[in-house]
């Protein structure tokens, strides 16, 4: 074990006149009794300045300082020499070109600053388009940024042992689960005594997931907290104001009971560190820092629960990555998957700061081409992180469900895993990971397609149910399945990193939820033909006389498919439902085609001669193209007006279509008629209804006597 010595500087000015400030093990410190209980509290015996010099040589990391003090400017020098990095002095206008300039968008970057900075700093690194590797240390006054920086230069790079997680959103667990140093404290165990236990020495890595305010979070029966401190603030909390806490009958779990280096706090609001309602004194992020943390990562905002982040945070430190790396990852996993925004989580402490791991991530190349039905590879050694390589970029499928992403292994783990593309790289990588260390043995991978919809319109062809069009029946399915469809959707973001069981948590209620669609566009469908056929119904004409109202019109840029006459688009509005339709009319022909304002997919006639024969069939082709990106499915069928009475038939008389992305099909039609059917105009209507988008379009037909 080193003999660390602190030697007492008085004035952090006199860090400048030091002439051997790269002494091994020597700590300059203005209060010398934090730094050494934080010296005796976790056995320092893994400063090696040297380390950090040969660390650092060939990948030169920058200190930003943006603060006017100049004892803060000292300390920021102090800090670039000992870790051999290079330090920069900036304004804050100039951080934020640097923090906007691609070029730095994936630089480990060290901000060292003082609080009147802080509010500025947060709000370019939160409202910036790209997810950044920075990381932030502040203090309040020049004695505590020392503290905060000596406990980064004592911990570089300090030996693994222990890993807890505390998931207080999970229910179902019983019992404490250990495996290999790792503990797992589900909601049943999260309480004081059990952390206790739990934490005892020290502990290099805490996740905690729950929830939290500013100044505590809470644990099952308790809270953890600063505590009291006596202060003369005017804002305080209860145990100030009277000594106890505003919790009757709870357990106080004191921060300064806490020896943890590395902190993950996914509690809402535990990111404070602009403005917490109690002032720092009682703020759980500053307490933690003025501790023996040396780095904590949590957001300022609400936290939406999603149970991979903590098992994500100690797989990724676990594996040794740097903290720079590790904030990119969360805050990557929890925008990309839609469960908060860019850059929510921010990492209070420096971005090359690591823990040594006896643990190395495994790394698995695959070959990809259409699909994988089960790729099988063998992990021979436990790890925290397995990384699969696909040379395909994969990501948006997956993650709209137009593609099944399954990872399992032989012993039947639960797995997770975040799906990931990096920017200019034709591959996706899958990491995997799961609650504390994955096993050896085999494991499978599977990538294919699914049948993908679009049901997100499903809230939009409400007033379609409301006109009186559909039969009751179908009216309590669509309202059964818009609540299918917001449920699932309520949890489908933070479910999608379950990748082991992904198929019974997302894909198969997924699957039910197609058919639910595919079942309205079939309703749909049926009921509209039936009284155009049957009863010479109208929708357009129902849409107008049952509170549509015309907005606005234009000339359309097309000519009319049937007669090459000019076009005119009518915009026609239900105010109360928010629907707005387009009527198409040619002068000649009248109302061609009658769509929702956004629609994915085009349709027109196709036929030699609009001159029908009285006997025998006609042919008529229904010419339907996808207009989107995405693949597209629904039901077509055709009808004339009062067709029954006529004794028209049609073959077929509907059909189900599946279109890829900006692919054109051409449906063939044959249409039977009674001989004695009166040689007149007549209305061929085609009702397309795909995913929840309905369209009709009309063509003028003209039957004729046998020549």
């Amino acid at each position: 074990m080193l003999d660390i010595r602190v030697h007492k500087i008085n004035e952090v000015k006199e860090l400048k006149k030091i002439d051997n400030i790269l002494n091994v093990n020597c700590i300059y410190a203005t209060e010398t009794s934090r730094i050494k209980r934080f010296i005796e509290k976790n056995s320092c015996n893994f400063f090696v300045k040297s380390e950090i010099e040969k660390a650092n040589y060939q990948d030169k990391g920058i200190i930003i300082v943006i603060s006017d003090d100049v004892d803060f400017v000292t300390i920021a020098e102090y800090y670039a020499i000992v870790t051999s990095r290079t330090q920069k002095k900036m304004f804050i206008d100039e951080f934020k070109e640097f923090v906007l300039d691609s070029d730095n968008k994936d630089k480990e970057i060290c901000i060292i600053t003082d609080h009147s900075n802080l509010e500025t700093i947060e709000n370019i690194m939160f409202l910036n388009n790209e997810i950044l590797r920075y990381g932030v240390i502040w203090g309040n006054n020049s004695n505590d940024l020392l503290y905060f920086i000596n406990k980064n230069i004592l911990s570089y790079r300090e030996p693994l042992s222990k890993v807890i997680e505390v998931d207080r959103t999970d229910k179902k667990r019983e019992e404490l689960y250990n495996d290999d140093n790792y503990f797992y404290l589900p909601y049943a165990k999260a309480n004081k005594e059990q952390l206790v236990k739990s934490i005892a020495n020290k502990t290099e890595v805490l996740a905690f997931t729950g929830h939290g305010r500013d100044e505590l979070l809470w644990i099952t029966k308790g809270v953890l907290c600063g505590g009291d401190k006596c202060s003369d603030a005017k804002c305080t909390p209860a145990c100030n104001n009277g000594g106890r806490c505003f919790k009757e009958n709870v357990d106080i779990l004191k921060i300064s009971d806490v020896n943890a280096s590395n902190l993950f706090v996914g509690a809402c609001n535990s990111g404070n560190m602009v403005n917490p309602v109690f002032g720092f004194e009682y703020s759980v992020l500053y307490t933690f820092m003025q501790e023996m943390a040396v780095s904590y990562m949590s957001s300022p905002f609400l936290c939406n629960e999603c149970e991979a982040i903590i098992h994500y945070y100690c797989a990724l430190v676990t594996a040794g990555k740097r903290m720079g790396e590790v904030v990119k990852l969360i805050n990557n996993l929890y925008s990309s998957y839609k469960i908060g925004n860019k850059n929510s989580f921010i990492l209070i402490g420096d971005p090359r700061h690591q823990v040594k791991s006896k643990h190395k991530e495994q790394i698995v190349y695959v070959d990809y081409k259409d699909s994988i039905e089960k790729k099988q590879f063998n992990i021979k050694n436990k790890t925290p992180l397995i990384l699969i390589k696909v040379n395909k970029r994969i990501f948006h499928d997956f993650i709209s469900l137009k593609k099944e992403v399954v990872v399992r292994n032989s012993i039947g783990q639960t797995l997770f895993a975040h799906i990931y593309e990096e920017d200019n790289e034709a591959e996706t990588t899958i990491a995997v990971f799961t609650k504390g260390i994955l096993d050896e043995g085999d494991y499978f991978l599977s990538i294919k397609d699914i049948e993908y919809v679009n049901e997100s319109g499903i809230n939009e062809i409400a007033y379609i149910y409301e006109l009186g069009v559909m039969e009751p029946k179908d009216k309590r399915f669509y309202e059964e399945s818009v609540k299918c469809i917001k449920n699932f959707y309520l949890n489908k973001n933070r479910l999608m990193p379950n990748i082991s069981d992904i198929g019974n948590l997302v894909y198969k209620k997924y699957e039910k939820l197609v058919k639910r669609v595919n079942q309205i566009d079939e309703q749909l469908n049926t009921s509209l033909w039936k009284k155009i056929h049957k009863k010479g119904w109208s929708f357009d004409e129902l849409c107008m006389s049952l509170g549509f109202h015309n907005r606005d019109r234009a000339l359309n840029d097309r000519m009319c498919p049937y007669c090459g006459g000019t076009l005119l688009d009518s915009y026609i509005e239900d105010t109360i439902n928010r629907a707005l339709r387009v009527h198409t009319f040619c002068n000649k022909c009248g109302n061609i085609e009658d769509r929702p304002i956004n629609v994915r997919f085009s349709a027109k006639f196709q036929c030699d001669t609009k001159q029908f024969k009285k006997d025998g069939e006609n042919t008529v082709y229904l010419k339907v193209k996808n207009n989107s990106d995405s693949r597209l499915s629904g039901v077509v069928s055709i009808a004339m007006v009062n067709g029954e009475a006529e004794g028209v038939n049609y073959l077929p008389e509907k059909l189900k279509i599946k279109l890829e992305q900006f692919e054109e099909k051409t449906i063939e039609f044959k249409i039977t008629q009674n001989n004695d059917i009166v040689c007149h105009n007549y209305w061929l209507m085609g009702v397309l209804s795909c995913e929840m988008e309905l369209q009709i379009i009309k063509m003028d037909v003209f039957y004729e006597e046998k020549n």
